[in-house]
């Protein structure tokens, strides 16, 4: 997980993404240092927000993510233009890093 890359990208300080997430600041820390990773709510507000899968997963779970991620079975609320330029993001980082051709 490269949550830094994230805050860093988006402007952030570490209380305002803690704030965004619902977690308090000291869970960006343990995000950042592996010694927790985010739950799935905090990981949909990332995804939501335009977070790229590699600040999120790293490179096998990304793999996971990609070649089970079924378009026609996502809620509706990840048919939002938000959601779909996030995909495409997280795609288009998955071709870079050679996961994906």
């Amino acid at each position: 997980m490269d949550i830094e890359a994230y805050r860093s990208r988006k402007k952030r300080s570490v209380a305002e993404l803690a704030d965004m997430l619902g977690v308090k600041p000291a869970a960006i820390y343990n995000y950042k240092y592996g010694k927790s990773m985010p739950s799935y709510e905090a990981i949909e507000k990332m995804l939501v927000d335009g977070a790229f899968l590699s600040e999120i997963f790293n490179d096998e779970v990304q793999k996971k993510v990609f070649e089970s991620f079924n378009p026609e079975l996502c809620p509706d609320i990840y048919n939002s233009p938000e959601f779909k330029q996030g995909v495409a993001r997280a795609i288009e980082d998955l071709k870079k890093m050679g996961v994906i051709k």
